[in-house]
């Protein structure tokens, strides 16, 4: 039995909820979208950092609270 070989799958890109062929754009236009994806992945990861990092600013200032209410109790 003969080995099927498999075709190298043509490379596509998802803008806007449509795919697109990456063969269909000049290098420049592939560059931008490039850019573009990189920016967003960027921006996703500095809205996720920023969600961690108010998570952990509340913990500790809960904390905190609980320490000066802990000193007040003692005077």
């Amino acid at each position: 039995m003969a080995k099927k070989e498999k075709k190298p799958q043509e490379q596509t890109f998802i803008y806007k909820g449509k795919e697109y062929k990456v063969n269909d754009f000049n290098e420049n236009q592939i560059d931008d979208f490039n850019q573009y994806l990189d920016l967003s992945n960027k921006r996703q990861k500095m809205a996720f950092n920023l969600r961690q990092l108010n998570g952990g600013c509340q913990f500790y200032e809960s904390q905190i609270d609980k320490h000066i209410e802990k000193y007040n109790q003692k005077k």
